[in-house]
């Protein structure tokens, strides 16, 4: 019998569920889901046997998961969730029977007794994943545990999170027990990579995001210092650095980046246009960052300050330029069909990124996210299934940026086969999700028709 199995169970799809925030991958790119990978240090530390499963990775189906998750036979399942998957994440729970289950995912963790009436085979949520309450829980100790909501704590839900602080260490967590070669990130050649954190939460509140929602801690330095240096060891040579906000507290990032400097791996990272300025990029640069994510969110100034983006578009600009200068490749991240988009919104938001070109470009569709400030409160217009014309216009904008000839000659004129091979994943990726779906022809004429005349398509 295994002590404790984490899972991150099967679904027909690529899907993301870590760290409370879904989502379906829409091109070819998979990471180690940080909260169980966090659980592996804590384990060991504590001598707990531990064994992981990520079916998404192995790409294994209900069936196949099922017999793998009774040959280890565990005491305890620690399971992500995602309001993407549940019904097939609750039918899985389900067929797992009468086994023990911690969940962690933005349901369960945004109300934790909600979740668990609703679910009554679940033990317990584990909302603070860098802790060590799931392990101190399974070793027998009662009482009130910083971290994790058990069903008998709902007379005391503020006892579920632990107080907030300036800083945090959790032992190394075990890379090799994932399975690495199932990983991949866009732009980064097939390089073997793992995942690793260096700050807890996020300082900023974007009201369409829930990354804020459990506060902001930082990660002592030394004790980065020692996960990279087991990744070293381990064989890896790139590291995907999942902070919300790299760059938000300078002193710390300054410092994580002469620690990756001092360990001679590339990294990447998601950071926001208003950190970015030329000292900071320098020293990422320095220290061997190869790609930075950026959440542009939208084209339209007003919708970006309405939902806690309050930045001009110089300010982006000015963050995509100072990146691009030092050799950094950039991922231009927005979020379309926000309370308040239209359809001229919407192709402000493609000239906008037509105009900085980032290496890559994500349009994402907008969702409520549990958490967040829009979790029970959705503005009129705003439901849980996305317009069909903001879905057209996705597709649309994705065809109209990565068919520019002018820019694809760019691109292609310097690329060497490791980015031959990033694009072609990438394209295939692509083109799938457009052939599957109907979109208007005429926004295609609307996305590529010069700035001072757009026209506005009308909503059908």
């Amino acid at each position: 019998m295994t002590p404790v199995l984490l899972l991150n169970p099967p679904w027909p799809a690529s899907i993301l569920r870590d760290y409370w925030c879904s989502s379906v991958a829409k091109a070819g790119y998979l990471w180690q889901p940080i909260d169980l990978l966090a659980q592996t240090g804590w384990l060991d530390h504590h001598g707990i046997g531990f064994q992981v499963i990520d079916a998404i990775a192995e790409r294994l189906s209900v069936e196949e998961c099922l017999r793998r998750v009774s040959e280890c036979d565990p005491a305890l399942v620690y399971l992500l969730t995602s309001p993407l998957s549940a019904p097939e994440d609750d039918a899985f729970m389900a067929a797992l029977g009468t086994r023990r289950l911690i969940v962690s995912g933005e349901a369960a963790c945004a109300d934790p007794a909600a979740y668990l009436a609703g679910h009554p085979g679940v033990e317990g949520v584990l909302k603070d994943f860098v802790g060590d309450a799931l392990a101190r829980h399974v070793l027998g100790e009662r009482g009130a545990l910083p971290g994790l909501f058990l069903r008998g704590d709902a007379a005391a839900p503020g006892a579920s999170m632990p107080r907030r602080q300036a800083s945090f260490r959790m032992p190394v967590p075990r890379h090799l027990a994932f399975p690495g070669d199932a990983y991949r990130m866009p732009l980064l050649g097939g390089v073997r990579f793992a995942t690793v954190m260096t700050d807890f939460g996020c300082p900023y509140r974007c009201r369409f995001c829930n990354s804020g929602a459990s506060g902001h801690r930082l990660r002592d330095i030394a004790n980065v210092v020692q996960e990279l240096e087991a990744m070293q060891r381990w064989g890896f040579r790139h590291v995907f650095v999942k902070d919300m906000s790299f760059g938000a507290v300078r002193g710390h990032s300054l410092a994580v980046c002469a620690a990756l400097q001092r360990s001679g791996l590339t990294w990447h990272a998601y950071a926001r246009a208003d950190c970015l300025d030329p000292p900071l990029v320098r020293a990422m640069a320095g220290a061997g960052c190869r790609l930075v994510q950026i959440g542009l969110e939208s084209g339209d100034r007003d919708l970006r300050r309405t939902y806690g983006k309050n930045l001009d578009d110089a300010v982006l600009e000015s963050a995509v330029r100072t990146c691009k200068a030092a050799g950094l490749k950039v991922g231009g991240h927005f979020v379309l069909g926000l309370p308040g988009e239209t359809p001229t919104t919407l192709l402000r938001t493609y000239r906008l990124a037509a105009r900085l070109r980032p290496d890559y470009v994500s349009f994402n569709v907008a969702t409520v996210r549990q958490g967040s400030d829009f979790d029970g409160a959705r503005s009129p217009g705003f439901g849980p299934d996305p317009e069909r014309w903001t879905l057209a216009a996705r597709n649309l904008m994705y065809l109209a940026y990565y068919s520019d000839v002018r820019w694809l000659w760019q691109v292609l004129r310097g690329a060497d086969g490791k980015d031959l091979r990033d694009l072609a994943v990438s394209g295939t990726g692509l083109w799938r999700s457009l052939v599957n779906g109907r979109a208007e022809r005429g926004w295609l004429r609307r996305l590529r028709a010069p700035a001072a005349g757009p026209g506005a398509p009308r909503k059908s």
